[in-house]
């Protein structure tokens, strides 16, 4: 099914910089956009910026730093607070047609990001949006936290006990599981503003039938997908997963390579994405919550996903049924 647009209200075209995206994929966190940027920037006309996660458009206002744990070596070290400095991760990518900043921090803080997008890059952008299940979505955020040893909280509960206190304290996004699953909430400003401009892609599709998916979207971007021929011998495989941990000690070691700036470095200099990628996944198996726990989120996010089913129609995915 080709991506579908919601609304259709007039554009009035301003074309962005060669040095700025003209598409953003702006979340949802924990929903697969690593791996949705990976496939499509195998297209020759389809670049991203360098990092993948720049944050301008959604923090780059803040003055203060989130106060999580980990916080200030991740996320705060990750935003891009200037103009020059956003520009210049695309400098790769100048040439390409298509220009991706894919923050999934945008989705979020929405209000600031449109404010943002007002002044930075005008009306000619198109919006991408992953969504996964908003329980499995939550549940992937708590663990990915707790594999990296920043997760103070024994179980998901006691996790999502704690939350509201922890987003009065500063800890940034991800660790607001429950609220950044509020899709509906969320999105239905990003619809009202920019209607046939804004795609939605469902996270479940996109990994079991990821080449068809991409396809789709490069068409809805306007390029040809039979250009995309990388992508037959790509790796298919999701990156970026959780999951619970096979060994406790190749998680700590890839947790000092982290952490440790020279050898994150050297590491990343010698071992290509991919394969630090699927090293990482094979120290996981699947996890999902409890059944307890999904009945709590169901009961709190309930309102929030009848919303979301009537926003997005015909396009929603299974799991809103």
């Amino acid at each position: 099914m080709t991506p579908t647009p919601l609304l259709t209200p007039p554009k009035t075209k301003n074309p962005t910089s060669t040095s700025r995206p003209n598409v953003l994929i702006i979340g949802a966190a924990r929903a697969g956009s690593t791996f949705l940027v990976n496939q499509l920037t195998h297209h020759p006309d389809i670049a991203a910026s360098n990092p993948k996660e720049t944050h301008f458009l959604s923090l780059g206002r803040r003055s203060e730093g989130f106060s999580g744990p980990g916080d200030d070596t991740t996320i705060n070290r990750q935003i891009q607070h200037s103009l020059t400095a956003w520009e210049s991760t695309f400098l790769p990518a100048q040439r390409a047609k298509v220009r991706i900043d894919a923050s999934v921090s945008m989705l979020y803080y929405g209000e600031e990001t449109l404010s943002q997008i007002d002044e930075y890059l005008g009306d000619d952008v198109k919006v991408i949006v992953v969504l996964r299940d908003p329980i499995d979505r939550a549940y992937s955020a708590f663990k990915y936290l707790q594999n990296r040893g920043y997760e103070t909280s024994a179980t998901f509960t006691e996790a999502l006990d704690v939350e509201y206190g922890r987003i009065g304290d500063g800890w940034h996004h991800l660790w607001h599981y429950s609220s950044m699953s509020r899709y509906a909430e969320q999105l239905a400003p990003w619809v009202e503003k920019f209607g046939d401009q804004l795609t939605v892609v469902d996270y479940d599709r996109l990994t079991n039938d990821s080449a068809t998916v991409c396809d789709e979207l490069i068409t809805w971007l306007g390029l040809d997908p039979a250009l995309n021929t990388e992508a037959e011998t790509a790796d298919t495989r999701a990156v970026n997963s959780s999951g619970e941990l096979r060994s406790s000690g190749m998680q700590q070691l890839l947790t000092t390579c982290r952490k440790v700036g020279w050898l994150q470095r050297a590491v990343k200099a010698a071992v290509p994405f991919e394969l630090r990628e699927r090293l990482r996944s094979l120290n996981l198996r699947s996890a999902t919550a409890s059944e307890s726990e999904r009945s709590r989120l169901k009961g709190e996010l309930g309102q929030d996903m009848e919303r979301l089913r009537d926003m997005l129609g015909p396009m929603s995915p299974a799991w809103l049924d």
